[in-house]
């Protein structure tokens, strides 16, 4: 990974937001996030993106974060729908990849149906394992993720990042990744199927078409 163009923020709460939008809306369908990220510091908490219901937002969202390494939660994803109280957790994985302070990281974050065997995570493009949270109900797996229709927020918001994030990119109705596959080292190439690119690149980019990101090379 070449670093040429990238969102940097360094602890304030500095974060990319991004409007609200039916592509974000992704229920029990198929799903793939992922994103280049270098952290200052692995043991700080972060988030990473957060998305929201506008009129109740401490007790309906999905979050992506690091609790901070060593914790055991040092990636998490996971979902309130606020039906009973503020942790009413849905889905709610946690994952153990092996952060290096400083050092690029490619992540994906990937469902690909609603049986427990369907989600995936790929640190630098390996398998790693996700293990349901203790909270989390047992078929937490089959929880279609709620329509909110607040901004999906990017770097920060909630607990700030302390790094660099650089080609985000999300895919609603796609299961990019189910196998492990070579860290990329060159653009993204957009299909037609890819709903949303993020590009930072001291500015902010929101695209549909077939393009391709300037943020790495």
């Amino acid at each position: 990974h070449s670093d040429t163009a990238y969102f940097t923020v360094s602890g304030s709460d500095n974060h990319l937001a991004f409007s609200n939008s039916s592509d974000f809306n992704f229920g029990s369908g198929k799903f793939t996030i992922e994103f280049w990220i270098k952290r200052d510091d692995v043991t700080k908490y972060e988030t990473f993106f957060r998305r929201a219901n506008v009129s109740d937002p401490t007790r309906k969202y999905w979050i992506i974060d690091s609790a901070g390494e060593g914790s055991g939660d040092d990636l998490r994803f996971y979902v309130n729908d606020g039906s009973g109280g503020s942790n009413t957790w849905k889905t709610y994985w946690v994952m153990n990849p092996a952060w290096v302070s400083n050092v690029w990281h490619h992540i994906a974050i990937v469902r690909n149906g609603t049986g427990q065997f369907d989600w995936y995570c790929f640190f630098d493009g390996t398998s790693i394992p996700m293990v349901k949270h203790a909270v989390a109900a047992s078929t937490h797996y089959s929880f279609a993720v709620p329509d909110f229709d607040g901004d999906l927020y990017v770097a920060g918001k909630g607990n700030a990042l302390h790094g660099s994030m650089t080609e985000v990119r999300i895919m609603k109705g796609v299961a990019l990744y189910t196998s492990n596959f070579p860290k990329p080292t060159k653009r993204f190439d957009l299909e037609s199927n890819e709903l949303k690119l993020l590009k930072v690149a001291g500015k902010s980019f929101y695209e549909t078409d077939k393009v391709k990101s300037d943020a790495n090379t």
